[in-house]
Protein backbone atom coordinates (compact mmCIF):
# COMPACT_ATOMS: atom_id res chain seq x y z
CA UNK A 1 0.00 0.00 0.00
CA UNK A 2 1.07 3.37 -0.69
CA UNK A 3 2.67 4.82 2.51
CA UNK A 4 0.78 8.43 1.75
CA UNK A 5 -2.33 6.54 2.59
CA UNK A 6 -1.17 5.07 6.25
CA UNK A 7 -0.68 7.98 8.09
CA UNK A 8 -4.62 9.06 7.48
CA UNK A 9 -5.41 5.18 8.31
CA UNK A 10 -3.63 5.14 11.06
CA UNK A 11 -4.99 8.75 12.41
CA UNK A 12 -8.48 7.61 12.25
CA UNK A 13 -8.01 4.02 13.91
CA UNK A 14 -6.48 5.80 17.08
CA UNK A 15 -9.79 8.21 17.14
CA UNK A 16 -12.03 5.13 16.74
CA UNK A 17 -10.36 3.28 19.51
CA UNK A 18 -9.93 6.61 22.16
CA UNK A 19 -13.93 7.19 21.34
CA UNK A 20 -14.68 2.99 22.35
CA UNK A 21 -12.93 3.60 25.32
CA UNK A 22 -14.47 7.03 26.29
CA UNK A 23 -17.81 5.40 25.35
CA UNK A 24 -17.09 2.50 27.65
CA UNK A 25 -16.34 4.40 30.95
CA UNK A 26 -19.33 7.14 30.51
CA UNK A 27 -21.68 3.37 30.40
CA UNK A 28 -20.38 1.53 32.62
CA UNK A 29 -18.96 -2.07 31.80
CA UNK A 30 -21.98 -4.43 32.53
CA UNK A 31 -19.58 -7.48 31.73
CA UNK A 32 -17.38 -6.56 34.80
CA UNK A 33 -17.57 -9.94 37.08
CA UNK A 34 -16.80 -7.55 40.40
CA UNK A 35 -20.04 -5.61 40.03
CA UNK A 36 -22.71 -6.18 41.54
CA UNK A 37 -26.07 -5.09 39.12
CA UNK A 38 -28.49 -3.81 42.21
CA UNK A 39 -25.46 -1.40 43.07
CA UNK A 40 -25.02 0.14 39.53
CA UNK A 41 -29.25 0.71 39.72
CA UNK A 42 -28.78 2.44 43.14
CA UNK A 43 -25.45 4.41 43.89
CA UNK A 44 -25.11 4.40 47.52
CA UNK A 45 -26.07 8.22 48.09
CA UNK A 46 -22.76 9.54 49.38
CA UNK A 47 -21.20 8.75 45.89
CA UNK A 48 -21.93 12.50 44.52
CA UNK A 49 -18.65 12.94 42.93
CA UNK A 50 -20.10 10.69 40.07
CA UNK A 51 -22.72 13.69 39.57
CA UNK A 52 -20.43 16.30 39.79
CA UNK A 53 -17.91 14.81 38.07
CA UNK A 54 -18.66 16.34 34.53
CA UNK A 55 -18.91 19.77 35.81
CA UNK A 56 -16.77 22.06 35.07
CA UNK A 57 -13.98 22.42 38.12
CA UNK A 58 -15.17 26.16 39.54
CA UNK A 59 -18.94 25.12 39.56
CA UNK A 60 -17.57 22.41 41.82
CA UNK A 61 -15.79 24.42 43.79
CA UNK A 62 -18.67 26.89 44.29
CA UNK A 63 -20.92 24.15 45.10
CA UNK A 64 -18.12 22.68 47.57
CA UNK A 65 -18.04 26.68 49.48
CA UNK A 66 -21.72 26.45 49.63
CA UNK A 67 -21.84 22.72 51.31
CA UNK A 68 -18.68 23.86 53.69
CA UNK A 69 -20.62 27.25 54.67
CA UNK A 70 -24.05 25.74 55.34
CA UNK A 71 -22.54 22.73 57.07
CA UNK A 72 -20.57 25.55 59.78
CA UNK A 73 -23.95 27.46 59.81
CA UNK A 74 -25.58 24.55 61.09
CA UNK A 75 -23.26 23.35 63.63
CA UNK A 76 -22.09 26.50 64.64
CA UNK A 77 -24.40 29.47 64.26
CA UNK A 78 -28.19 27.74 65.01
CA UNK A 79 -27.44 26.86 68.84
CA UNK A 80 -30.09 25.72 72.01
CA UNK A 81 -31.43 28.97 73.30
CA UNK A 82 -32.38 29.00 76.71
CA UNK A 83 -33.06 32.37 78.89
CA UNK A 84 -33.90 33.36 82.00
CA UNK A 85 -34.25 36.64 83.34
CA UNK A 86 -36.38 38.33 85.70
CA UNK A 87 -38.04 41.98 85.39
CA UNK A 88 -37.85 44.71 88.25
CA UNK A 89 -38.43 48.15 88.55
CA UNK A 90 -36.21 51.03 89.79
CA UNK A 91 -37.26 50.27 93.46
CA UNK A 92 -35.90 46.77 92.82
CA UNK A 93 -39.68 45.55 92.84
CA UNK A 94 -40.34 42.84 90.61
CA UNK A 95 -42.80 43.67 87.70
CA UNK A 96 -45.30 40.98 86.85
CA UNK A 97 -47.22 40.52 84.25
CA UNK A 98 -45.54 41.90 81.64
CA UNK A 99 -45.50 41.03 78.50
CA UNK A 100 -41.81 39.58 76.71
CA UNK A 101 -41.90 39.94 73.22
CA UNK A 102 -38.49 37.63 72.15
CA UNK A 103 -36.76 37.98 68.65
CA UNK A 104 -34.77 35.51 67.73
CA UNK A 105 -32.62 35.24 65.02
CA UNK A 106 -31.57 32.06 62.92
CA UNK A 107 -29.64 31.51 59.83
CA UNK A 108 -28.85 27.40 59.12
CA UNK A 109 -27.86 28.11 56.02
CA UNK A 110 -30.68 26.14 54.22
CA UNK A 111 -33.26 28.65 55.92
CA UNK A 112 -32.88 32.32 57.54
CA UNK A 113 -35.51 34.71 59.51
CA UNK A 114 -36.97 35.29 62.63
CA UNK A 115 -39.20 34.02 65.00
CA UNK A 116 -40.33 35.60 67.43
CA UNK A 117 -42.31 34.29 70.79
CA UNK A 118 -43.81 35.67 73.71
CA UNK A 119 -44.54 35.02 77.17
CA UNK A 120 -45.22 36.50 80.69
CA UNK A 121 -43.48 37.44 83.80
CA UNK A 122 -44.80 35.99 86.72
CA UNK A 123 -45.64 37.71 90.19
CA UNK A 124 -42.15 37.58 91.09
CA UNK A 125 -41.12 38.84 87.34
CA UNK A 126 -39.01 35.80 86.07
CA UNK A 127 -39.84 34.66 82.75
CA UNK A 128 -38.04 32.14 80.31
CA UNK A 129 -37.54 31.37 76.84
CA UNK A 130 -36.95 27.62 76.34
CA UNK A 131 -37.27 25.25 73.15
CA UNK A 132 -36.07 27.44 70.52
CA UNK A 133 -32.52 27.72 68.50
CA UNK A 134 -30.84 30.27 66.56
CA UNK A 135 -27.76 32.56 66.28
CA UNK A 136 -28.95 35.52 68.41
CA UNK A 137 -31.86 36.56 70.96
CA UNK A 138 -33.52 40.04 71.93
CA UNK A 139 -36.36 40.89 73.71
CA UNK A 140 -38.42 43.74 74.33
CA UNK A 141 -40.77 44.03 77.70
CA UNK A 142 -44.31 46.25 78.06
CA UNK A 143 -46.28 47.17 80.90
CA UNK A 144 -49.24 50.00 81.06
CA UNK A 145 -47.53 52.29 83.36
CA UNK A 146 -43.55 51.41 82.71
CA UNK A 147 -41.14 51.97 80.41
CA UNK A 148 -38.63 49.42 79.35
CA UNK A 149 -35.23 50.89 79.77
CA UNK A 150 -32.61 48.39 78.53
CA UNK A 151 -29.02 49.37 78.56
CA UNK A 152 -27.06 46.22 76.94
CA UNK A 153 -27.22 44.80 73.79
CA UNK A 154 -28.66 41.29 71.99
CA UNK A 155 -27.56 38.03 73.60
CA UNK A 156 -25.36 35.98 71.36
CA UNK A 157 -25.76 32.25 71.20
CA UNK A 158 -23.97 31.69 68.15
CA UNK A 159 -20.26 29.32 68.67
CA UNK A 160 -19.06 31.80 65.90
CA UNK A 161 -18.66 34.50 68.81
CA UNK A 162 -16.33 33.98 71.35
CA UNK A 163 -16.76 32.03 74.61
CA UNK A 164 -16.94 34.72 76.70
CA UNK A 165 -18.99 36.67 74.38
CA UNK A 166 -21.75 34.47 74.22
CA UNK A 167 -24.63 34.22 76.82
CA UNK A 168 -24.28 31.59 79.10
CA UNK A 169 -28.20 30.47 80.69
CA UNK A 170 -27.85 29.37 84.79
CA UNK A 171 -31.76 29.55 86.17
CA UNK A 172 -30.45 29.89 89.19
CA UNK A 173 -28.89 33.07 88.04
CA UNK A 174 -31.44 35.12 85.86
CA UNK A 175 -30.44 38.43 84.07
CA UNK A 176 -31.79 41.05 85.13
CA UNK A 177 -34.11 43.13 83.59
CA UNK A 178 -35.28 47.20 84.41
CA UNK A 179 -38.63 48.60 83.34
CA UNK A 180 -39.04 52.46 84.89
CA UNK A 181 -42.36 52.98 86.64
CA UNK A 182 -43.76 56.08 85.68
CA UNK A 183 -44.19 59.01 87.36
CA UNK A 184 -45.78 60.69 85.10
CA UNK A 185 -44.34 63.30 82.37
CA UNK A 186 -44.40 67.30 83.11
CA UNK A 187 -43.40 69.53 80.52
CA UNK A 188 -39.76 70.23 79.50
CA UNK A 189 -38.23 72.25 77.43
CA UNK A 190 -36.96 70.25 74.48
CA UNK A 191 -34.30 71.84 71.51
CA UNK A 192 -31.18 71.49 70.26
CA UNK A 193 -28.48 73.65 68.61
CA UNK A 194 -25.45 73.31 65.93
CA UNK A 195 -23.03 75.47 67.09
CA UNK A 196 -19.71 76.63 65.19
CA UNK A 197 -16.90 76.94 67.19
CA UNK A 198 -13.08 78.10 66.44
CA UNK A 199 -10.61 74.73 67.66
CA UNK A 200 -8.00 77.58 69.67
CA UNK A 201 -9.27 76.94 73.25
CA UNK A 202 -11.55 80.15 73.19
CA UNK A 203 -14.47 79.58 75.42
CA UNK A 204 -17.93 80.41 74.59
CA UNK A 205 -20.65 80.72 76.24
CA UNK A 206 -24.14 79.03 75.16
CA UNK A 207 -27.49 79.83 76.97
CA UNK A 208 -29.06 75.96 75.86
CA UNK A 209 -32.71 77.33 76.49
CA UNK A 210 -32.07 80.40 74.21
CA UNK A 211 -30.56 78.05 71.75
CA UNK A 212 -27.93 81.03 71.71
CA UNK A 213 -24.02 81.96 72.19
CA UNK A 214 -24.37 84.83 74.81
CA UNK A 215 -21.41 87.37 76.45
CA UNK A 216 -23.08 86.31 79.42
CA UNK A 217 -26.28 84.62 81.42
CA UNK A 218 -25.96 81.79 79.87
CA UNK A 219 -25.76 78.10 81.18
CA UNK A 220 -22.69 76.47 80.11
CA UNK A 221 -19.23 77.38 78.71
CA UNK A 222 -17.10 74.93 76.53
CA UNK A 223 -13.36 75.38 74.99
CA UNK A 224 -12.34 73.28 72.26
CA UNK A 225 -8.94 73.24 71.78
CA UNK A 226 -6.96 71.04 68.48
CA UNK A 227 -4.12 71.75 66.13
CA UNK A 228 -5.49 73.00 61.91
CA UNK A 229 -4.30 71.97 59.10
CA UNK A 230 -4.61 73.44 55.24
CA UNK A 231 -7.10 72.43 53.11
CA UNK A 232 -5.70 69.54 50.75
CA UNK A 233 -3.71 67.96 53.36
CA UNK A 234 -3.55 64.53 52.51
CA UNK A 235 -3.13 61.98 54.86
CA UNK A 236 -4.64 64.01 57.61
CA UNK A 237 -2.43 63.29 60.91
CA UNK A 238 -3.62 62.16 64.21
CA UNK A 239 -4.08 64.77 66.46
CA UNK A 240 -4.99 65.59 69.87
CA UNK A 241 -8.15 67.23 70.48
CA UNK A 242 -9.86 68.61 74.00
CA UNK A 243 -13.05 70.25 75.02
CA UNK A 244 -13.25 71.75 78.13
CA UNK A 245 -16.98 72.04 79.77
CA UNK A 246 -18.28 74.24 82.63
CA UNK A 247 -22.05 74.76 84.17
CA UNK A 248 -22.28 78.01 85.23
CA UNK A 249 -23.47 77.70 88.96
CA UNK A 250 -24.27 74.20 88.57
CA UNK A 251 -22.80 71.21 87.92
CA UNK A 252 -22.73 67.65 85.76
CA UNK A 253 -22.93 64.42 86.39
CA UNK A 254 -22.15 61.90 83.36
CA UNK A 255 -24.70 59.26 83.02
CA UNK A 256 -24.19 55.70 81.89
CA UNK A 257 -27.32 55.22 80.74
CA UNK A 258 -28.88 55.73 77.23
CA UNK A 259 -30.96 59.44 76.83
CA UNK A 260 -34.26 57.48 76.64
CA UNK A 261 -33.59 55.77 79.96
CA UNK A 262 -32.58 58.73 82.08
CA UNK A 263 -35.75 59.72 84.01
CA UNK A 264 -34.76 61.02 86.98
CA UNK A 265 -32.00 63.42 87.64
CA UNK A 266 -29.96 62.55 90.72
CA UNK A 267 -30.62 64.87 93.49
CA UNK A 268 -26.25 65.40 94.54
CA UNK A 269 -23.05 64.39 93.12
CA UNK A 270 -22.93 67.14 90.50
CA UNK A 271 -19.53 68.91 89.71
CA UNK A 272 -18.64 72.25 87.62
CA UNK A 273 -16.76 70.91 84.72
CA UNK A 274 -16.05 68.44 83.00
CA UNK A 275 -13.46 67.11 79.75
CA UNK A 276 -13.86 65.46 76.52
CA UNK A 277 -10.17 64.49 75.05
CA UNK A 278 -9.63 61.98 72.54
CA UNK A 279 -5.30 61.34 72.47
CA UNK A 280 -3.73 60.69 68.81
CA UNK A 281 -2.17 57.73 70.60
CA UNK A 282 -5.18 56.08 71.20
CA UNK A 283 -5.94 53.05 68.96
CA UNK A 284 -9.62 53.77 68.99
CA UNK A 285 -8.62 57.67 68.32
CA UNK A 286 -11.85 59.72 66.08
CA UNK A 287 -12.52 63.07 65.20
CA UNK A 288 -15.92 63.13 67.50
CA UNK A 289 -16.86 62.26 70.88
CA UNK A 290 -20.64 61.99 72.69
CA UNK A 291 -21.39 62.30 76.34
CA UNK A 292 -24.87 61.85 77.65
CA UNK A 293 -25.15 64.14 81.20
CA UNK A 294 -27.69 65.21 83.98
CA UNK A 295 -27.26 69.08 84.63
CA UNK A 296 -27.85 71.57 87.57
CA UNK A 297 -28.12 75.08 85.81
CA UNK A 298 -28.76 77.91 87.53
CA UNK A 299 -32.12 78.33 89.83
CA UNK A 300 -31.58 74.93 90.45
CA UNK A 301 -32.89 73.38 87.02
CA UNK A 302 -32.59 70.15 86.08
CA UNK A 303 -31.86 68.61 82.49
CA UNK A 304 -30.28 66.13 80.58
CA UNK A 305 -28.27 67.08 77.68
CA UNK A 306 -26.68 64.85 74.76
CA UNK A 307 -22.92 66.85 74.22
CA UNK A 308 -21.58 65.68 70.20
CA UNK A 309 -18.21 67.22 69.70
CA UNK A 310 -17.41 67.13 65.82
CA UNK A 311 -13.63 68.26 64.95
CA UNK A 312 -12.68 69.25 61.39
CA UNK A 313 -8.90 69.94 61.84
CA UNK A 314 -8.79 71.67 57.61
CA UNK A 315 -12.10 73.52 58.20
CA UNK A 316 -11.67 77.03 60.08
CA UNK A 317 -14.12 75.98 62.85
CA UNK A 318 -15.15 72.50 64.54
CA UNK A 319 -18.96 71.89 66.22
CA UNK A 320 -20.43 71.33 69.12
CA UNK A 321 -24.21 69.81 68.86
CA UNK A 322 -26.38 69.98 71.81
CA UNK A 323 -29.47 67.94 72.22
CA UNK A 324 -31.26 68.64 75.89
CA UNK A 325 -34.64 67.95 78.02
CA UNK A 326 -35.53 70.51 80.82
CA UNK A 327 -37.62 70.89 83.75
CA UNK A 328 -38.21 74.46 83.91
CA UNK A 329 -40.17 73.58 87.37
CA UNK A 330 -37.40 72.67 89.67
CA UNK A 331 -38.31 69.14 89.26
CA UNK A 332 -36.10 66.23 89.03
CA UNK A 333 -38.50 63.95 86.85
CA UNK A 334 -37.11 64.27 83.22
CA UNK A 335 -39.85 61.92 81.48
CA UNK A 336 -40.92 62.92 78.58
CA UNK A 337 -43.84 63.42 76.69
CA UNK A 338 -43.88 65.22 73.61
CA UNK A 339 -47.18 66.39 74.06
CA UNK A 340 -46.11 68.53 76.38
CA UNK A 341 -43.41 69.59 75.53
CA UNK A 342 -42.25 73.28 75.09
CA UNK A 343 -40.14 74.14 71.71
CA UNK A 344 -37.50 76.30 71.94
Amino acid sequence: MNRKYLIPIAGCLVVAVAIAWRCKIATGDQSHPMVDASARAAPHPSAVPTTTAALPASIQVDRSKREMMRDVLTNLNHQPIEFYGRVIDQYDMPVGDAEVDGQIIYNTGAAAGVEKPTTVTDANGYFQFEGFSGRTLDFTVTKPGYQFTPEGDAFDYTRLKSEEKRHHPDPKNPVVVRMWKLQGAETLVHGGKVIRIVPDGTPVEIDFQARKIVKSGGDLIIALEHPRYPRGTLPVPRYDWVADIKIINGGFIEATQRIDNMLLAPEEGYVPSLRMSMPASRQDWTTNGTKNVYAKTRGNVYSKLVINIECSAMEDTSYVQLTWWVNPSGSRNLEYDPAKQVKK
